[in-house]
């Protein structure tokens, strides 16, 4: 842990500087794009999820199937 002072408008200011703790692991480079491909590809599904009045289980089941599908994500995003 590092501190300074500041002077602004003749007031001291002292500024801490801190560690946040233990970081994530960092993706590799070669899987940011495949990891990042998921993810569009979620987006596309999530933007075009609607409730159909004429089956109307089928939202909840596509639903269940993107949580799956993040779940699954950052399980590997921690690994």
């Amino acid at each position: 842990m590092s501190t300074g002072t500041i002077t602004v408008k003749g007031r001291s200011i002292v500024v801490t500087e801190r560690s946040l703790g233990r970081r994530a692991p960092v993706v590799p480079h070669d899987q940011r794009r495949e990891m990042a491909q998921k993810v569009d590809d979620i987006e596309a599904r999530l933007n075009r999820l609607t409730v159909s009045r004429h089956d109307p289980e089928r939202f909840f089941v596509q639903r269940s199937e993107l949580a799956d599908d993040l779940r699954r994500l950052a399980v590997s995003l921690r690994e």
